[in-house]
């Protein structure tokens, strides 16, 4: 597996963790806060609500600037959102920091399955290669002579397919 995979799992999980990170807690922070537990379970919808809104945006802001870039970036306004959700005294301070989190990892997760969709395509072609480059040097090292080689005049050159997508590249 590559490291880019092995990377934008971890981010997965991360971004994942974040988005459901508050609602074991609810509890603690309305005792600590002094609030109404209902008014902080309203802390998963100020995360869920924006990074869904922004997923539309973020995603061809991506393709724009660069997928890598926007990640990285959105990744920074993750962690700096997360320090002051953790750092928090007061509930809006809280509320707000949850909001743009959630617009933050809007940016992360469609990004990194389209990186994911990216790597694994290049995977399957490197495989195709080698396939292709293992097919030829076969043909390359069979016997003209051999009359079962000879005797078959073998697959049309259409007839592989990662042959007619590297020729048409």
């Amino acid at each position: 597996m590559s490291s880019i995979l092995i990377r934008l799992s971890f981010i997965g999980f991360v971004t994942a963790l974040s988005a459901r990170c508050v609602d074991p807690v609810i509890p603690q922070i309305a005792w600590g806060l002094q609030i109404d537990p209902a008014t902080v379970a309203l802390l998963s919808t100020a995360f869920a609500l924006p990074f869904a809104l922004a997923q539309p945006f973020l995603g061809p802001i991506a393709d724009m600037v660069g997928k890598i870039r926007i990640m990285i970036l959105c990744l920074a306004v993750l962690v700096i959102a997360s320090l002051v959700c953790g750092l928090a005294t007061d509930f809006t301070v809280l509320f707000i920091a949850r909001i743009i989190a959630g617009m933050a990892t809007g940016g992360i997760f469609p990004v990194g399955l389209a990186l994911i969709g990216e790597e694994i395509v290049e995977l399957d072609v490197e495989a195709q290669h080698e396939n292709v480059d293992g097919d030829d040097s076969r043909e390359q090292c069979a016997d003209p002579d051999d009359p079962e080689h000879a005797s078959r005049e073998g697959p049309p050159a259409d007839a592989n397919p990662a042959r007619r997508r590297l020729r048409d590249r």
